[in-house]
């Protein structure tokens, strides 16, 4: 049956996974087939887009309809060899079914809308600074967010080190309001909020106390 994952993988750029650093993508598995049919699953998650100003946040698959096999330019073992098996990468299952269908729709929606902000691409910014890290690990945690997952309890099995889970993207449509953010005990109790100003000014955020579920 159909199923939503949310999965790691190491870090490639300037050898990052070696210390530690995961990055986060969501992928949807149109039906049955294990693992060997990876090539086939869509895939959506967070990139750095070259901007005149600077690097930008996109998504990549931001349609749904992005395999894995065309977003690593590679198929069948090679594509294992390139970024594993599902287990490999912790691969969490959080829908199955019609819901899964569904959910993944709503989730190209979002990642669409987050695409088309372009905002300012920030790796990581260190506690107190003016900015606010807003990466690949923000895209996840927000899609989580917006479909009503809680973001500690859906990351997959082994997660490292993914700074920017605690940013959330605001949607256009509700401008600068808050969203209420649910995490799990033992997660960062404190989110960034993040909204288009990112993008030409000095980044707004505000941060509130998650509510315990």
């Amino acid at each position: 049956m159909p199923t939503i994952r949310v999965e790691r993988t190491p870090i490639r750029s300037l050898f990052l996974g070696t210390f530690g650093f995961d990055h986060l993508q969501l992928v949807f598995e149109p039906g049955a087939g294990g693992w060997l049919r990876q090539d086939h699953w869509y895939v959506i998650e967070g990139v750095r887009d070259p901007g005149p100003s600077g690097p930008t946040l996109g998504v990549q698959g931001a349609d749904g309809q992005l395999t894995l096999a065309r977003a690593n330019a590679a198929a069948g073992a090679a594509l294992t060899a390139k970024i594993g098996t599902p287990h490999q990468r912790g691969s969490n299952v959080i829908a199955s079914g019609a819901a899964a269908t569904r959910l993944w729709r709503q989730c190209a929606e979002h990642a669409a809308e987050i695409d088309g902000q372009q905002l300012r691409y920030i790796a990581y910014a260190p506690p107190g600074s003016a900015r606010t890290t807003c990466n690949s690990s923000s895209v996840v945690a927000t899609l989580l967010h917006r479909l009503g997952f809680e973001i500690g309890a859906s990351l997959p099995a082994g997660t490292r080190s993914v700074p920017g889970i605690d940013t959330l993207i605001a949607a256009i449509c509700s401008g600068t309001g808050l969203e209420k953010a649910h995490m799990q005990a033992g997660w960062p109790l404190q989110f960034r909020h993040v909204t288009q100003q990112h993008a030409e000014q000095k980044p707004w955020r505000q941060s509130w106390h998650a509510l315990a579920s």
